[in-house]
């Protein structure tokens, strides 16, 4: 059964007050039967005396007047009035001396009673401060587990260990602290797993793309991509990415001086051939059934000023209405005197290496 921490405490207080007011009740009720014992024996004692001296003086007065039966009427009124006065008399100040007895016997005894009580009430307060520190020292032990367990955890150790054996609120609180850790674990397990794997592909991928770099540059290939914006192939916020293999054959060194804009690769185009090209590029960007082809030749100018003969040739991603998503191609220098053969069998190799 699940005890709270509050529950406790009321039932330890509880506790002590049925135990302080039984103990007082019992205390009281025996003090009071002593006390009536007490003057009950006193009275029967006082009333035993008066009729013992009353018996003597019967006895004195009967011999008296034996010895002098010649006046005995008289003598017998005489003695006889005597007798019940001194009885009396007798009697009265016995009962007073009863009372005075009783009275002082009462008061001690409650006095005894106010004591014996104090006492018990201070006894049973001191019983219900040890138990209350007890708790509160076994609730502290449990919370001071909790918090080094959460520096555990908190440095890294998640296999630090919590054991607290209440079930009340900080025990249920050890528990759920308990379950987070190990659910917390059990993700950094996967998301370590996870790493690995990403780690392990991205070493992969990334010794792929070298070598592509190097056949790349061993070929003259120069790559590009672009992502269209707004399903809108001429935005000029669309991005597109040039490689540095392209920019070393048009005679530029990094993103600085032939950065990552389309306007980039539209200036470089010779101006007798710039709107052409841009037209096939924007009739298969635009044609939704994606037959028309982009597979052109044209001359460049490079930084140095010479001409130099590309061939660019380049496919689409579209959605389902044919919308263009995403464009990638390649260039290839084609020397001069044998432009459109060598060109066209280097690129679509590519093309098919690429598939």
């Amino acid at each position: 059964m699940k005890m709270s921490i509050s529950y406790k405490m009321v039932i330890v207080s509880v506790i002590g007050v049925i135990l302080s007011s039984v103990i007082i009740l019992f205390i009281g009720i025996s003090m009071t039967v002593n006390i009536f014992t007490r003057a009950l024996r006193d009275e029967m004692s006082a009333v035993q005396s008066i009729f013992s001296w009353i018996q003597e003086q019967e006895e004195e007065r009967l011999w008296y007047i034996i010895q002098n039966l010649s006046t005995a009427p008289e003598l017998l009124e005489t003695v006889y009035a005597d007798d019940v006065e001194k009885i009396m008399d007798f009697a009265q100040i016995s009962l007073q001396q009863i009372n005075n007895s009783t009275l002082t016997t009462a008061n001690s005894e409650i006095i005894r009673i106010l004591v014996i009580t104090v006492s018990c009430a201070i006894g049973v307060m001191f019983i219900i401060a040890v138990t209350a520190g007890l708790t509160g020292r076994q609730i502290t032990k449990s919370i001071k587990k909790v918090i080094d367990y959460a520096l555990q955890v908190a440095n890294g150790d998640f296999n630090a260990a919590l054991s607290v054996d209440s079930k009340d609120e900080v025990g249920q609180l050890a528990d759920a602290f308990k379950n987070t850790v190990l659910s917390l674990k059990k993700s950094l397990y996967k998301e370590e797993v996870f790493n690995k794997i990403i780690r392990k592909d991205l070493e992969v991928k990334k010794d792929l793309l070298l070598k592509l770099k190097l056949m790349l540059k061993a070929a003259k290939i120069g790559l590009w991509d672009m992502d269209v914006v707004q399903e809108d192939p001429v935005n000029p916020m669309n991005t597109f990415i040039w490689s540095d293999e392209f920019r070393y054959m048009l005679g530029y060194s990094n993103e600085t001086d032939f950065p990552n804009v389309l306007g980039s690769w539209i200036d470089c185009i010779h101006p007798d051939e710039r709107e052409k090209i841009l037209n096939k590029l924007k009739n298969h960007l635009d044609d939704t059934t994606g037959t028309t082809p982009y597979d052109v030749e044209y001359r460049m100018i490079k930084k140095n000023g010479d001409i130099v003969y590309f061939r660019d040739s380049g496919e689409t991603i579209r959605d389902k209405k044919g919308t263009p998503l995403r464009a990638s191609g390649a260039l290839m220098e084609v020397p001069k005197e044998n432009k459109s053969k060598a060109g066209k069998h280097s690129i679509n190799a590519l093309m098919h290496a690429g598939q």
